[in-house]
């Protein structure tokens, strides 16, 4: 029957405006956009002191990654409404959720692995020393929460 996915879809989608901030401009985020996160890499060249060529070269690197990261966004939110629909069916077939787990566990994997990519070929630019400081920044933004990557600054306590 028609209406029932179409009832889970209409619901899913629902909660997914409902979980929107109201501070945002018209309610929406640059992720729910597909638009690539901020571009960190004038930052990090800044702080590393690269040249000019280095600074393009390494600009280009995050492009691509934030696109790589996009198109990734964009599957995991499938594969989470995928999921909700599979849940709000009311039958818990087994298989399938274990598959849609399986799937999402796959897109995070893709991600971490491209951000290893990213990285690696951030340290064919550097010197050893600016490799030392590339990965002594990325660790501060980490840990201090610093916006990265299209997240809201902040850490895991919500201290920003």
């Amino acid at each position: 029957m028609l209406v029932k996915p179409l009832a889970c879809l209409f619901f899913s989608a629902s909660l997914a405006l409902a979980q929107v901030p109201e501070a945002t401009p018209i309610g929406l985020r640059s992720r729910d956009l597909a638009i690539p996160p901020p571009n960190p890499s004038e930052r990090i060249a800044e702080r590393l002191k690269l040249d000019a060529a280095k600074t393009q070269q390494l600009q280009k690197i995050y492009q691509q990654l934030g696109v790589d990261m996009a198109k990734l966004r964009i599957q995991m939110e499938r594969k989470q409404l995928d999921l909700k629909e599979l849940l709000l069916s009311g039958n818990l077939e087994l298989d399938k959720l274990r598959k849609n787990c399986d799937e999402r566990g796959k897109v995070m994997a893709d991600m971490q692995f491209l951000a290893f990519i990213a990285d690696s070929d951030v340290k064919k630019l550097l010197t050893p020393d600016q490799w030392t400081q590339y990965i002594q920044l990325k660790s501060a933004m980490m840990d201090h929460g610093i916006p990265r990557a299209g997240r809201e600054g902040g850490d895991s306590k919500g201290r920003k």
